[in-house]
């Protein structure tokens, strides 16, 4: 019976420390989740959404009447010079004042509630831009990994093939059919392709890392992912996705709402020449004891306030032109962004259009490059070709294999842009 809890603690000791060893496993759409739910600049970029709620909260505060209490208590001593007899007597007075203001209207009470809505609007821009970028960064750093991995099974294949190569050197050697330099080539062609794949296995593990941060992990924690999703990315003709950058895109959106903003600060700091119109009411009472009397006075008003500054040193003039520059000058970013972010679609489809056009050749090439070096290896077998020349075969077959992988990441890459330019993600 001893033994059973022993047991027990390391059949629980041994599944802690399986999770611990084996790799998770995560698809595409569950990094990006991951992503959402823990990247830093996203978090921060929520915390200022909070942030701006909070200042939208404060500016409401001044539509409500602000109330406040005095209260005071004294002790006095009244001394005579000359002939009047002095009074060694203490006199105690106290007292409390409750005073009432409601403000009607002064220079941005109202406005400032929009500019505070604006501004916690383009705080959620802000955020969803941040957002959709954290997603096309995931995709991107998944899409990297990924072809990664297609290289490598290519390098690994080609390995195999510069082992069969230097065995077969080493054979004619052997057997005087070949020179050494053959065998020796052969055999720094297998190391460089060793040499490869140590670099490949070297960037794959820098890219889990850097995937590992963009989901808000730490960079050495243990990360597999999923066979990638074969899925086709949609993406619309180039007028569609220049109209849907203008309407959708979150960063231009983030500009657009700057521009209002300023729009909005320009109409407070005139609204600050007009007076300002406050209601006020008070009531106080006051007790004091003058020669044994005491007395009590009691207080009470209500009035309407009004207050303008009649000079104020122009501070409020230079205001004013300086807000109509913050306003032209927001506008001018607004276009500035916008002509960019359409200069930027355009050069992804021409980017687009060039990779697509480049697959096609290379998928015909990588048809004549395994012809070519099979037909090598089979006249080196028969002593009427090079050793060279069958390396130079194999690195034109490596090559092809290798660019249309990469191209195809490429293609997928800049889908992901254009889906990106376009607020593709926004759901």
């Amino acid at each position: 019976m001893r033994k059973y809890p022993l047991v027990y603690a390391f059949f629980i000791w041994t599944v802690t420390l399986s999770g611990q060893l084996y790799a998770e496993t995560l698809t595409l759409d569950e990094c990006v989740q991951e992503a959402l739910n823990h990247n830093r600049d996203i978090i921060l970029s929520i915390n200022d959404i909070l942030d701006a709620a909070a200042d939208r909260a404060k500016a409401r505060s001044d539509f409500y009447p602000h109330l406040s209490l005095d209260s005071s208590y004294a002790k006095a001593k009244v001394e005579h010079s000359g002939d009047l007899p002095s009074d060694d007597k203490w006199r105690d007075s106290s007292g409390y004042s409750l005073n009432l203001k409601q403000a009607l209207f002064y220079g941005g009470l109202y406005t400032k509630n929009r500019l505070a809505d604006i501004r916690e609007r383009g705080a959620k821009f802000r955020s969803h831009a941040v957002k959709e970028l954290i997603i096309d960064n995931v995709l991107s750093k998944f899409l990297d990994i990924h072809s990664l991995v297609e290289v490598k099974k290519v390098l690994t294949e080609s390995r195999k093939i510069a082992r069969e190569q230097t065995r077969l050197a080493k054979a004619k050697f052997d057997l005087g059919m070949a020179s050494e330099t053959d065998y020796l080539k052969s055999t720094v062609e297998e190391g460089r392709y060793m040499i490869e794949l140590v670099g490949i296995d070297g960037q794959i593990k820098s890219g889990l890392a850097e995937l590992n941060m963009i989901m808000g992990r730490l960079p050495e924690s243990e990360l597999k992912l999923s066979p990638e999703d074969e899925q086709e990315i949609f993406i619309p003709d180039f007028n569609t996705a220049s109209a849907l950058v203008k309407q959708n895109n979150s960063e231009l959106k983030t500009y657009e709402n700057s521009w209002q903003a300023a729009k909005i600060e320009l109409q407070i700091s005139k609204e600050r020449l007009l007076p300002g119109i406050d209601i006020k009411a008070s009531h106080s009472k006051t007790r004091s004891e003058i020669e044994n009397e005491k007395r009590t006075e009691t207080d009470n008003r209500i009035g309407v306030y009004f207050n303008i500054d009649l000079f104020s040193g122009y501070s409020k003039k230079t205001e004013i032109k300086k807000s109509t520059v913050a306003r032209a000058k927001a506008r001018t970013e607004y276009l500035k962004k916008q002509d960019e972010l359409i200069e930027n679609l355009s050069d992804t489809y021409t980017r687009l259009d060039t990779l697509t056009k480049s697959l096609k050749i290379y998928n015909k090439n990588l048809i004549s490059a395994e012809k070519e070096s099979a037909l090598a290896k089979q006249l080196y077998e028969l002593g009427k070709v090079t050793i060279l020349d069958m390396i130079d075969a194999n690195h034109a077959l490596i090559s092809s294999r290798s660019k249309i992988i990469q191209i195809k990441n490429d293609i997928k890459k800049n889908k992901s842009r254009i889906r990106l330019l376009t607020g593709g993600y926004s759901d």
